[in-house]
């Protein structure tokens, strides 16, 4: 099933609170994950479905269609990772 997924990561030098909603709005994964990129790409790989990820108070950017995360200063984006 392609059901949709809505991930807020609220990141922290050393860790991320990570929490996953259905559609619904009910909390269906809590985790908390080291603050390096390939631990939070090799997370964000597991998943599956239509995926909407939100970032708390940091300037980060994460594309799954592309799977390319960096980092979005000025409107430019630094690929930090690639799949």
């Amino acid at each position: 099933m392609n059901e949709a997924k809505y991930i807020g990561l609220d990141v922290h030098q050393a860790t991320i609170s990570v929490s996953i909603l259905d559609s619904s709005g009910k909390l269906v994964m809590p985790a908390i994950l080291e603050t390096k990129a390939e631990t939070i790409l090799q997370f964000m790989r597991g998943l599956r479905g239509s995926l909407h990820v939100t970032l708390d108070d940091v300037c980060l950017c994460y594309d799954p269609t592309t799977h390319l995360f960096g980092s979005r200063f000025l409107s430019r984006c630094n690929l930090l990772a690639r799949n």
